[in-house]
């Protein structure tokens, strides 16, 4: 009996992302995986100004002048695994679920954290400094104050924590404040609670020294392409079926000045 493709990246689909919800929260540019390695996202120019009459005429027209913002479709894939006897696992859950939860931590945290990655910024001017050496509701405030004077929406913001800014977040809040951020939570969204118009999510770990990002999902974009599965049937080095898998993936922030995007950088207060 042949292994059969369609199963086993079913499978490994509808269970790849529970701990990573905070990447549906952006904009879906999943489309453009298949037409090249690089997706083209054009950025307006200038903000356009207004002004107050008299008008005096003949106006002189200038020219709106558009950019473009590309990032890369890069290949994330696992190293091959074999399995003995693969019709007793094709025809198991239970078996096959064992075989494909190394595949599928692996491919997850790894797309994430690319995506992660591209999101960032690490432009000076689109960093907070924390308060103190711990993170703290008013590093939150600091950022809405921010994503404030932006005229970024008050809907679709998201604060992303690591497990220790996350502790770090909890002690800092009064009784009553933990009491409303609880109450806030929305676990099927993967939401914990709501803080300065935040909807807070974590994770065990972020990129590089972030323990903290925030965002507005219309300010960065993510592209997924399909699972591929590869498959060499009774391998003879192996005895066995030689399984691979390969999804290409990337993202970006929507604009380049990173608008609608927020880092956070450690303090040294006490």
């Amino acid at each position: 009996m042949a292994l059969q493709k369609e199963i086993w990246l079913e499978h490994l689909v509808k269970n790849l992302f529970p701990d990573n919800s905070f990447l549906a929260r952006s904009f879906n540019a999943d489309q453009f995986v298949r037409a090249g390695k690089i997706v083209h996202i054009p950025n307006a120019g200038e903000k356009q100004e207004a002004n107050v009459g008299p008008i005096s005429r003949p106006k002189v027209a200038t020219e709106k002048v558009d950019t473009e913002l590309t990032f890369e479709i890069k290949e994330i894939y696992t190293d091959p695994i074999y399995i003995q006897n693969a019709d007793k696992y094709e025809l198991s859950y239970d078996k096959r679920d064992a075989v494909l939860s190394a595949t599928k931590g692996a491919l997850e945290d790894k797309v994430a954290t690319e995506i992660l990655k591209s999101w960032i910024p690490t432009d000076a001017e689109r960093s907070i400094t924390t308060a103190k050496a711990t993170f703290g509701r008013k590093d939150v405030l600091k950022a809405q104050t921010m994503l404030n004077q932006e005229d970024i929406p008050q809907e679709g913001r998201t604060l992303l924590l690591d497990a220790i800014a996350y502790e770090q977040l909890l002690e800092d809040l009064t009784e009553a404040q933990v009491n409303a951020f609880l109450a806030s939570a929305n676990a099927s969204t993967g939401i914990l609670g709501k803080l300065y118009g935040f909807d807070v999510m974590l994770r065990s770990t972020l990129v590089g020294d972030n323990s903290a990002f925030a965002w507005h999902k219309n300010w960065v974009c993510r592209a997924l392409g399909e699972y591929e599965m590869f498959i060499q049937e009774n391998d003879p080095l192996y005895y066995a079926d030689v399984l691979s898998f390969i999804v290409r993936a990337g993202g970006s922030q929507m604009n380049k000045k990173g608008v609608g995007t927020v880092a956070f950088k450690k303090g040294t207060g006490v």
